[in-house]
C-alpha cells in the first residue's frame, strides 16, 4: 500500500520514517502520516536530523505521562470496575491487567505529529493574482 502512495507523489517525513513503532509495546507500525505538498502553499518541514527540542515530527508515549505504572495503584477502583473477562487476570497479574486497560482509556496507539510550513500563505496568494 504505501508503494500506491509513493507512486502518486506522496511522502513520509524524515523523522517518521525512522521513528519507533507506534503502538503500546513498540512492536508494530500501525499508523503513518504521507504528505502531498504543493510547492509554495504547503509544505511540511522536514530534517534527517531531528534533536528532541528541535523535532519536527514524531509520536507521542501517552504513557509516559499518564496512566504510568506508578500511577496504577492510583486507578485501582476504576479497573475494579471494568466488567471484562480478564477480571481474573486483574487478580493474578495486575501490572499485565493494568496494561491492558490503560488503553481502554486512552489508546494503544500513540499519536503522530508533523510541523507544517504556513507562513508561505501571503506569497501563495500574491502568486493566484
Amino acid at each position: 500500500m504505501m508503494d500506491g502512495l509513493y507512486d502518486a507523489g506522496f511522502t513520509v517525513p524524515k523523522a517518521l520514517a525512522k521513528a519507533p513503532p507506534t503502538n503500546e509495546k513498540k512492536t508494530m507500525f500501525y499508523d503513518q502520516i504521507v504528505f502531498q505538498t504543493k510547492a509554495g502553499a504547503l509544505d511540511y518541514l522536514d530534517a534527517a536530523d531531528d534533536a528532541t527540542n528541535n523535532a519536527l515530527a514524531g509520536s507521542v508515549d501517552l504513557y509516559e505521562s499518564v496512566y504510568t505504572p506508578a500511577q496504577r495503584e492510583d486507578h485501582k477502583a476504576q479497573m475494579a470496575q471494568a466488567t471484562s473477562s480478564d477480571n481474573k487476570s486483574a487478580l493474578e497479574d495486575p501490572e499485565g491487567y493494568f496494561e491492558k486497560w490503560r488503553t481502554w482509556q486512552f489508546s494503544d496507539h500513540f499519536p503522530l505529529w508533523v510541523r507544517l510550513e504556513v507562513n508561505k500563505s501571503g506569497e501563495y496568494l500574491e502568486s493566484l493574482l
